[in-house]
């Protein structure tokens, strides 16, 4: 005679163990969902760190494509120099004229002012990478500081630094005359040859071929290169 059928119960041992393999899958999933996530943002933050840093040295790049110099000390014909105040909370600045591009603000569409400095508030560790512009004095207009513009062009910068290349026989823009070799600004200044400098000052009367732009934030430094071509046409044979 068979015996009748009996519906077998799981014990606590499977019961424990279906749990803990359970448990082990699902913090399993939730963990890579958890680390695919904090992977994502951070892809994010720093895709938007290279594209501002990208913006910076596009603009950059236009801007010292565009300096203009020639052969008079006059402010109409250009001028390109650092300036430097331990007293002043801008610290280090480069102060050069360059030709903007078209412009909503009639005044600043052609010649005018540059200033690149690190703009910090008082107390603060970090600061913006600064453009700030004016029109040049060849517009002639009654109150020029009214179209001045700041532009921001890197934020949390530390701290930054310029350095100049002065390649061998650098012309000088004395008034008018024509390149020679006494009138280079190595013969003239008594500069070192082939090497990258720390200050430009504008009794140099000359332009550097190339700028290094180094820029310190989370404590890295990074080294951003900029070509003039006007200082490049200076360079003789």
């Amino acid at each position: 005679m068979k015996k009748p059928h009996t519906k077998r119960s799981f014990t606590i041992i499977e019961v424990t163990i279906s749990a803990v393999l359970f448990a082990c899958i699902v913090s399993s999933v939730f963990g890579y969902y958890r680390w695919h996530t904090l992977l994502s943002q951070c892809f994010l933050v720093k895709k938007e760190e290279v594209a501002k840093e990208r913006l910076m040295q596009t603009r950059l790049a236009e801007v010292f494509a565009s300096i203009r110099y020639s052969c008079s000390r006059s402010p109409e014909d250009g001028f390109f120099f650092t300036l430097s105040n331990p007293h002043d909370r801008y610290g280090e600045r480069l102060i050069f004229n360059f030709k903007n591009t078209a412009d909503s603000d009639y005044a600043l569409s052609g010649p005018v002012i540059g200033t690149l400095f690190l703009n910090k508030s008082s107390g603060k560790s970090e600061g913006t990478l600064t453009l700030l512009m004016w029109p040049a004095p060849q517009n002639k207009l009654k109150k020029p500081t009214e179209h001045m513009r700041r532009i921001a062009l890197l934020d949390n910068v530390e701290s930054y630094s310029l350095e100049f290349w002065v390649p061998k026989k650098l012309h000088r823009y004395t008034k008018g005359k024509e390149a020679s070799a006494s009138k280079t600004l190595n013969s003239a200044i008594q500069l070192p040859e082939n090497e990258w400098i720390s200050s430009w000052k504008q009794e140099y009367l000359a332009i550097p071929p190339m700028i290094r732009l180094t820029i310190t934030k989370d404590k890295k430094p990074q080294a951003f290169l900029f070509f003039i071509p006007k200082g490049i046409q200076g360079i003789e044979a």
